[in-house]
């Protein structure tokens, strides 16, 4: 039976890229792959952050092995990745894609879920959230306002915040801001599930 379609998955996980295609009528999968990233920067004490250009990098290698006709039968697109991590750029980002390299302007390094650099002490002065689970290190919230009181100088040079998800959503889109799900919000801590409203109260 000739397919009525592909449904591309995106992965961007923690060590690797992941991509598949499944056709949307039968479920089978057609093609997966998988790129390792490599990204992790070498940073001082409880601080754990990834390169997005070479995540984005392996997300292109990943989608060069696609050929031309399973290329042409894709007819929507799905993003997952790692939970908890907050990026950082400008909304005027100028991002392009030549000869298969895509090159990665205005934007930080992900802050990844395994940071630690929120201590249990910080973490305690924080307010309650209005949420079904506490805050923890390596959450993007806690990041966020840890970086506000501490490394102030480095929040001021972007006007944007996601995750790695949101990130590559933007890009895909073109949107001027990220479109966050309610599990990545979730994950972020100050975002109730229940009615998916982040805690502008506090």
């Amino acid at each position: 039976m000739a397919t009525t379609g592909l449904c591309l998955g995106i992965d961007l996980g923690t060590t690797s890229v992941k991509v598949s295609l499944l056709d949307i009528t039968s479920k089978n999968f057609i093609f997966s792959t998988a790129e390792p990233t490599n990204a992790d920067v070498d940073v001082e004490g409880q601080r754990s952050e990834q390169d997005v250009s070479k995540i984005m990098q392996a997300v292109c290698t990943c989608l060069t092995r696609i050929t031309n006709k399973n290329r042409a039968c894709v007819k929507c697109i799905s993003v997952s990745g790692q939970m908890h991590g907050v990026l950082l750029w400008n909304n005027d980002l100028q991002s392009s894609l030549e000869d298969g390299k895509l090159t990665v302007c205005n934007a930080s390094n992900i802050i990844t879920w395994q940071d630690r650099r929120a201590s249990c002490e910080y973490i305690s002065t924080l307010p309650k959230p209005d949420s079904h689970q506490n805050l923890a290190a390596g959450f993007g919230c806690v990041t966020l306002f840890w970086m506000a009181q501490f490394e102030p100088e480095k929040l001021v040079q972007y006007n944007t915040a996601g995750g790695i998800m949101d990130y590559m959503v933007v890009l895909l889109c073109g949107l001027d801001k990220p479109v966050m799900s309610d599990q990545i919000a979730s994950s972020w801590g100050y975002f109730c599930s229940e009615t998916s409203t982040w805690n502008t109260q506090m």
